[in-house]
């Protein structure tokens, strides 16, 4: 006699084996990955240590970025996004409406100007 159709789903000792190499295997890539701040550009800086050079108030702005945005993610999904010229507004908007999320309003604005800044200057050094 054929076991019941959900007895077929439920995962026995070997699917839970499996199960468990599959997430430390992809754990292991996203941590070899590595975080894109902390990876040398073709002039040999992190970015990190290039938005260290910037105006006092994008520094602030890029920490509270850190603060609030790695609640939900690591840095590497805004850093390497494509969003349009004015489009962070309501990424950050978009962002603090997640569940989890604890962005207020006034962190939303820095947090945006922070990225269109930072994307303004990487436009303009590959010109």
């Amino acid at each position: 006699m054929d076991p019941h159709p959900c007895s077929r789903m439920r995962p026995g000792p070997t699917g839970l084996m499996l199960g468990a190499w599959s997430l430390t295997l992809l754990l292991a890539a996203g941590c070899a990955a590595g975080s894109l701040l902390d990876r040398p550009g073709a002039d040999g800086r992190t970015l990190r240590q290039e938005i260290e050079t910037y105006p006092a108030e994008h520094r602030a702005a890029f920490a509270l970025a850190e603060r609030r945005c790695t609640q939900c993610h690591t840095l590497n999904e805004p850093f390497g996004a494509h969003v349009p010229k004015g489009g962070w507004r309501s990424i950050t908007r978009k962002m603090a409406r997640e569940p989890g999320a604890v962005i207020p309003t006034a962190d939303q604005e820095q947090i945006a100007a922070f990225f269109e800044y930072f994307f303004e200057r990487q436009a303009a050094k590959e010109k």
